[in-house]
């Protein structure tokens, strides 16, 4: 329990008594209590402190070596003189929260003057009998601030208990929340990416839009970051949760600055929510390598295959005629995307389908609303990406060379181009036969068959270094890899194609073979 300047005049063996209160100072957590009769003490005071005086800078200086008989049979010095109005305005600017008088020390009782400035500017002030001494007084305040400094490190010791208890139950992450916030006694919002969507727990509330839009901006950063807002509902605090450039949420807390013991538990939140990140994005990993797989065995012509593996992992096929979305983002731009689709297959079965291929991103959506469904994707407005006719699921191959050609129609302009709107355009179109394709599998075979064995990415380092004209560096930041990198890769395929790529008629070899 914090010392405020009530419990400190309550202490019965001080025998303070209160001269001029003030209604909004009786709960200020006290940080300190300093005594000094100094005309201008506040270069040395922080605020919410309280303040005790005998008064003798009040006295004016009746010579060099002038000495004013004091009460009680003491005497005291010459001081600088400075006037009650003036001294008690600097204390009330200062911030301190109640002044201590010590009566009978330089002055008989508590001086009118004195009480009236304390009642203009509105600072408590109370009587510090002769019998008590200064000293009593500070060591009293400073026993109980020890006392409540222990309380708060047992309080934040039995939070971090609770809170790590809450995360050994089902559904950790939102229990570790619930938990926090009946700890706070505060509402907590938490903004998830993407969106972001908000989730309330404790107390309720209905945010400023002010703190959403902060929210985001912090997540849109990509940094671990904190911030402060002050807003209608009270001050808000924001923490990022997540790894730097992998952000998954922000942490927003409603009500006054955490203590240090408040903010070690908010820290321990973080720190077990972003263990719980780790863990979950394990799992993505896994259900992603499942879902290429699903996606294999879909275009061997084994529905049934596929449908098995998605119930172990309580996903679902959408049902046909679908269609199919392709995107080839840069090194790590697909990941908020990955994100999302990740989230929508897990919460609505059959919502969507997807998988990846290299860096493509294939997704499969119910062909009536597919253009629905993929304007709800808020990480996919800024990529570019292509869009198949609708079809069955035996022509899958089909649809994803149909999103690949649309997409090779326009890929570098955010938003989805349709295959309808590029069909039967180009030469290359025509020119891919059956004749065509078996030659393409013969040529890119040798590279396909080095990636499988050896886990390197040879077909998307020859797609990206084509379609950027040969040019090493954009090709090398698309894959997020050095040129030097890139250059060996290239190396690398004319040696198993056997085939130098320094002509125009290799290259296009290569580029009708990506194509078909």
């Amino acid at each position: 329990m914090s010392l405020t300047v009530d419990r400190l005049l309550a202490h019965p063996a001080l025998g303070l008594r209160r001269i001029v209160d003030n209604p909004s100072a009786r709960d200020i957590a006290i940080e300190w209590v300093s005594s000094s009769d100094l005309a201008d003490p506040t270069p040395f005071l922080a605020r919410d402190q309280v303040l005790l005086t005998t008064g003798s800078q009040f006295l004016a200086e009746e010579g060099a070596d002038a000495r004013r008989p004091g009460i009680n049979g003491t005497r005291t010095g010459p001081a600088l003189s400075t006037d009650y109005a003036s001294y008690v305005h600097r204390l009330a600017d200062a911030g301190v929260a109640a002044l201590g008088y010590g009566t009978d020390v330089v002055h008989p009782g508590l001086p009118d003057a004195l009480v009236s400035a304390c009642e203009a500017e509105g600072l408590l002030l109370f009587e510090v009998p002769y019998r008590t001494a200064f000293i009593a007084v500070i060591r009293t305040a400073a026993d109980a601030l020890a006392a409540a400094a222990g309380e708060r490190q047992a309080w934040a010791m039995n939070a971090q208990r609770a809170i790590s208890f809450a995360a050994l139950r089902p559904n950790p992450q939102r229990e570790i929340f619930v938990e926090l916030a009946r700890l706070l006694h505060r509402p907590v919002l938490l903004y998830s990416a993407p969106g972001p969507s908000l989730a309330r727990f404790g107390p309720p509330i209905d945010p400023p839009a002010e703190v959403g839009a902060e929210a985001a901006a912090l997540l849109d950063r990509g940094q671990r970051a904190a911030a402060t807002l002050e807003t209608p509902a009270g001050t808000v605090s924001l923490q990022t949760v997540g790894r730097r450039e992998d952000l998954r949420a922000v942490l927003a807390i409603v009500g006054p600055a955490p203590d240090p013991a408040e903010q070690s538990v908010i820290t321990n939140v973080v720190a077990l929510t972003g263990l719980a990140l780790e863990q979950g994005r394990g799992l993505r990993r896994g259900r992603r390598a499942l879902r290429s797989g699903a996606l294999e065995a879909l275009l061997d012509a084994r529905p049934s295959l596929t449908r098995l593996v998605l119930q172990h992992i309580h996903e679902a096929l959408p049902p046909e005629p679908v269609r199919v979305a392709i995107w080839h983002p840069g090194h790590g731009a697909g990941n908020p995307l990955l994100r999302e689709l990740d989230e929508r297959a897990q919460t609505t079965p059959g919502w969507c389908f997807f998988a990846t291929r290299g860096r493509e991103i294939i997704v499969i959506l119910p062909a009536d609303d597919a253009a629905e469904r993929l304007a709800e994707l808020g990480t996919a407005r800024g990529l570019s990406g292509g869009l198949s006719e609708p079809l069955g699921y035996p022509a899958l191959e089909q649809g994803i060379d149909q999103a690949r050609r649309a997409l090779a129609a326009d890929p570098h302009s955010p938003g989805l181009t349709t295959f309808s709107a590029v069909g039967g355009r180009g030469i290359a179109e025509l020119l891919c036969t059956d004749v065509v394709r078996d030659r393409a599998r013969e040529l890119l075979a040798p590279l396909e068959a080095h990636d499988a064995s050896h886990g390197t990415e040879l077909i998307p380092a020859l797609r990206s270094w084509l379609e950027h004209n040969g040019q090493w560096d954009p090709a090398a930041r698309e894959l997020g890899i050095h040129r030097h990198t890139l250059r060996a890769r290239i190396t690398l395929i004319e040696r198993l194609a056997d085939s130098p790529l320094d002509s125009m008629e290799a290259r296009t070899n290569f580029w009708l073979a990506l194509r078909a």
